[in-house]
């Protein structure tokens, strides 16, 4: 995009800009070069951190600090709130610093999510 015209402008500083997707080449890489934060699929946690691996080298490449970056998970299936909970604790373990929760189907359980993912990302 080229002469993009914003207006009105955002009330405070900047709109963050967040890079949702996996895509070791070109999609981590748009992250690390312009991404405030990113969000991959959810996955085993090791294939979870294969992607912070290779965002954090895209990083390295072009001098960027990879803590700046603010790193989320979808969650897609909240309906095992304990599944969610030891989920979300295995994402932290490996470099998460949150989920984006798709759903739930049932407002009740917001509470309850919110609070195992409070626990499990508490920063």
């Amino acid at each position: 995009m080229r002469d993009a015209y914003d207006s009105p402008r955002p009330v405070r500083g900047s709109v963050p800009v967040l890079v949702a997707g996996g895509g070791e080449k070109r999609t981590l890489d748009l992250v690390a070069r312009y991404g405030d934060a990113c969000n991959v699929s959810a996955g085993a946690p090791a294939d979870v951190r294969h992607k912070f691996d290779v965002l954090d080298a895209h990083c390295a490449r072009i001098g960027r600090d990879p803590a700046e970056i603010t790193r989320t998970v979808f969650a897609f299936d909240t309906s095992d709130l304990a599944a969610l909970a030891a989920s979300a604790r295995s994402l932290a373990a490996v470099g998460a610093d949150g989920m984006i929760v798709v759903g739930p189907a049932d407002p009740a359980a917001i509470g309850p999510i919110g609070q195992a993912l409070a626990e499990a990302f508490p920063g």
